[in-house]
């Protein structure tokens, strides 16, 4: 993938700043955390934690001191931080209530800790974990290696299936505050009722839909939002993730739908810092996504969250950002007409756009040395080949200031009958207010050079072009 420089700055600058106030509403605190670790040569350790769809921050890289020990000192958010070496993560722990602790690693797995009574009762529930999976792992491989014994350990698997469960229900009891309690129900799917399953266990096919609807609605019925120790874990986000990818249905509106139910959902539980998390990462990530559902979807939410309501601390420069950038988008969404784009062909000779005709137009912006490019060229080349008698395909290319010598060695690639002209991006923006930030970028027409859809992935072209054809066939129908 090829990215115009200038925009590139602009935006990182502007994801540096937007994220600057989100962490500004997450709780952190001071630090002071001794850890031993036993057995153990290498001089330096590392620490990472999460906050949302970071799930691997370097937190800060540790240096053993004289006494063998290592200190994590600082100002840090709460949550789960993994403790790791360069070859492999070795343990885990949370930055919780207490400020000052001390944690000891010994080499058969046991522990200490001092000052820390979260953690203490954490690492038991990592050891007895470990214990357990390591249990299922050797009953398992001894019922591949000596089936004759697999009834004896399927018992002892079971046995210990029955102890863990007993040991996690307890926990859970007794210490309902301790991350991992809180943690195990914020994840925990919601419990659906016997009537919408069958006797394999799976969703009726009758109900398919009712169900769908209400484990949507019931998805976050367990999740603390008031509990900001959530996010500094891996968890957060791939609920959230889940919940938008998997059990909403993938279109703009549906999606949008989702995201303000969750955004709503979260400020009216105590829960800002993850709606204004959300909030801050779709504005900023959207953007620079090219695709028009992406588009549609970005549009959608800086529509309807641009405002002191939704967003009461972004600053008037950030709202101009926004507000500038979904107009330029807007135009160029699907329903829309493409703009007319001429410039110089190859040969030397000025062609436009609006001069081909045919039933659909591919618009396929690339630049010369890019690798993404070359490869989204031979998927559209083969993809042409095969349709373009088919559903009356032209293709109107256009390579955007690539280096000439690659250029030249790359049309000997293209297809004659392709069209292929030469700009840059900032002509290509300035005579017709199309950003074109990064390579590949394609366009999809109709016979009336209006926009049917956006993407960079060439593979995505036949579904396109398949809906257009089959609403078509709809509308001649009626």
């Amino acid at each position: 993938m090829k990215t115009n420089l200038y925009f590139l700055r602009i935006f990182v600058c502007f994801v540096i700043f937007s994220f600057v106030s989100v962490f500004a509403y997450s709780q952190h605190k001071d630090y002071q955390v001794k850890l031993w670790i036993h057995d153990f040569t290498d001089s330096t350790i590392y620490v990472r934690g999460a906050f949302g769809e970071r799930t691997n921050l370097l937190l800060d890289s540790l240096k053993m001191k004289n006494d063998g020990s290592f200190e994590l000192k600082g100002n840090y958010r709460q949550g789960i931080v993994v403790v790791s070496s360069v070859k492999e993560d070795m343990f885990s722990f949370v930055l919780d209530k207490e400020p000052k602790f001390e944690i000891t690693i010994f080499p058969d797995g046991f522990y200490e800790v001092k000052g820390s009574i979260e953690n203490d009762r954490y690492l038991e529930y990592q050891k007895m974990n470990k214990e357990y999976r390591l249990t299922l792992y050797q009953c398992n491989q001894g019922m591949k290696n000596h089936p004759e014994s697999k009834d004896t350990l399927q018992k002892v698997a079971s046995q210990a299936k029955l102890k863990f469960e007993k040991y996690q229900n307890d926990f859970y009891k007794n210490y309902p505050e301790n991350i991992m309690s809180v943690l195990v129900k914020a994840v925990t799917p919601p419990q659906m009722p016997a009537k919408y399953f069958d006797a394999r266990g799976e969703v009726k096919k009758e109900t398919g839909l009712e169900y769908a609807y209400l484990y949507r609605t019931h998805y976050w019925d367990s999740f603390d939002f008031s509990d900001e120790r959530i996010i500094g874990t891996p968890y957060f986000y791939k609920k959230f993730q889940t919940y938008i990818d998997q059990i909403t249905m993938q279109n703009a509106d549906s999606v949008f739908s989702a995201f303000k139910s969750f955004v709503d959902l979260a400020n009216s539980r105590n829960g800002e810092l993850y709606s204004n998390y959300i909030i801050e990462l779709y504005l900023s990530k959207l953007p620079r996504l090219p695709f028009s559902f992406n588009e549609q979807l970005y549009v959608q939410i800086v529509d309807s969250l641009l405002n002191d309501k939704y967003t009461p601390w972004l600053s008037m420069v950030e709202k101009e950002f926004h507000q500038t950038r979904i107009e330029e988008i807007r135009k160029f969404l699907p329903g829309k007409p493409f703009c007319d784009i001429m410039a110089q062909s190859s040969d030397g000779s000025m062609l436009r756009l609006y001069d081909l005709k045919s039933r659909y137009t591919v618009v396929f912006f690339w630049s010369a040395g890019c690798e993404t490019c070359k490869k989204g060229m031979h998927e559209l080349k083969e993809f042409y080949q095969q349709f373009k008698d088919k559903y009356d395909i032209k293709v109107f290319s256009v390579e955007m200031g690539g280096d000439i010598e690659k250029t030249r060695k790359e049309l000997a690639e293209i297809p004659a009958d392709w069209v292929v002209l030469q700009a840059n991006p900032e002509q290509i923006e300035k005579q017709y207010g199309l950003d074109i930030s990064h390579t590949p970028e394609i366009y999809v027409l109709d016979g009336e050079k209006r926009v049917l859809n956006k993407t960079a992935v060439s593979a995505h072209i036949k579904a396109v072009i398949e809906q257009s054809e089959t609403e078509l066939a709809k509308h001649r129908n009626n």
